[in-house]
C-alpha cells in the first residue's frame, strides 16, 4: 500500500475529505487482488456510477 501525506485544513469540508479518503482506501483494499484491466474496470463502473448521481441531483 503507498502512503499519502495530506494536509487538512480546518474548515466546514474536513469531514468529507475523511469519508473519501477512507472511501477510497476501502475500495483499493477491495480491488488488490485483480490484475489491472479489472481494476481498471471496477474503477470505470464506480466513476460511471458517480456521474449518473451527479447527474440527478
Amino acid at each position: 500500500m503507498q502512503e499519502i501525506n495530506v494536509r487538512i485544513i480546518p474548515g466546514e469540508h474536513d469531514v468529507e475529505v475523511l469519508k473519501a479518503m477512507a472511501m477510497a482506501d476501502f475500495i483499493e483494499r477491495q480491488v488488490a487482488h485483480l490484475d489491472l484491466e479489472n481494476k481498471l474496470q471496477v474503477y470505470k463502473s464506480l466513476l460511471e456510477d458517480l456521474e449518473r448521481k451527479d447527474g440527478n441531483n
